[in-house]
C-alpha cells in the first residue's frame, strides 16, 4: 500500500512539474517571440505536453466584438476545418463561455448535460474543454481542446492546467501584437 501510495504521489508531483515546465515554457516565450505567426505553434507545442488531446485538436480564437465573430488565429482539429472561417459569438461551447459563463468549461458526451444556450457547431466531440483569453476583464479570444475519441478523455486536471496557462497565453499574444504593430508603425 505504501508503495501504491508513493508511486502516486510521484505521478502527481510529475504531472505538476510538467504543467508547471509548459506555464514557464509560455512565460518565456512571451519575452522572446516577436513573431505573431511563429508564437501559436509554439504555445502548441507547449500545451500538448501536459494536455494530451491537444497533440490533435488545439484552437485558438481571437474575439472580434465590432463584428460579433470569433476569428481563428490557430487551428489544429482532425475533423474541422474553419482555420479561415470565423464563427458568430453565439455560437458553440465557445459562444457558450463568451456570453455566458466567462469561465473555463468542460463537456463530456453523454455525461455533462448541453446547456440550453449551446447552439452547435461542426462536428461533436467526445470532450470538449475551453478557457477564455482574458485582458484585464474582457474576454479577447478562446483557448480549445477537444477530443473525438472518447478513450483520450479531458480532466478536470486538464481544465485547471489551461486555466493556469490562459492568463500567459493572453499576455504573450498582447505583447507579440504590440511589437509586431510597433515594428510595421
Amino acid at each position: 500500500l505504501e508503495f501504491v501510495a508513493a508511486a502516486v504521489s510521484l505521478s502527481i508531483q510529475l504531472a505538476g512539474q510538467d504543467r508547471e515546465i509548459a506555464i514557464r515554457r509560455i512565460a518565456t516565450l512571451m519575452e522572446e517571440t516577436i513573431d505573431i505567426d511563429a508564437l501559436y505553434p509554439m504555445i502548441h507545442e507547449a500545451v500538448k505536453v501536459i494536455i494530451p488531446a491537444a497533440r490533435d485538436n488545439f484552437i485558438i480564437a481571437r474575439v472580434d466584438a465590432a463584428a460579433g465573430i470569433f476569428r481563428p488565429e490557430y487551428w489544429r482539429d482532425e475533423k474541422d476545418d474553419y482555420s479561415a472561417m470565423e464563427w458568430p459569438l453565439r455560437l458553440g461551447f465557445s459562444g457558450y463561455i463568451y456570453n455566458v459563463t466567462g469561465s473555463s468549461f468542460i463537456f463530456e458526451n453523454g455525461v455533462t448535460p448541453i446547456p440550453p444556450e449551446y447552439i452547435p457547431i461542426g462536428h461533436p466531440p467526445a470532450y470538449w474543454l475551453g478557457a477564455p483569453l482574458r485582458s484585464r476583464d474582457l474576454i479577447i479570444g478562446i483557448v480549445v481542446v477537444q477530443t473525438y475519441d472518447p478513450s483520450t478523455p479531458i480532466t478536470k486536471e486538464d481544465e485547471y492546467a489551461i486555466n493556469g496557462i490562459c492568463p500567459y497565453i493572453a499576455d504573450a499574444i498582447n505583447h507579440t501584437e504590440l511589437f509586431s504593430r510597433l515594428q510595421r508603425g
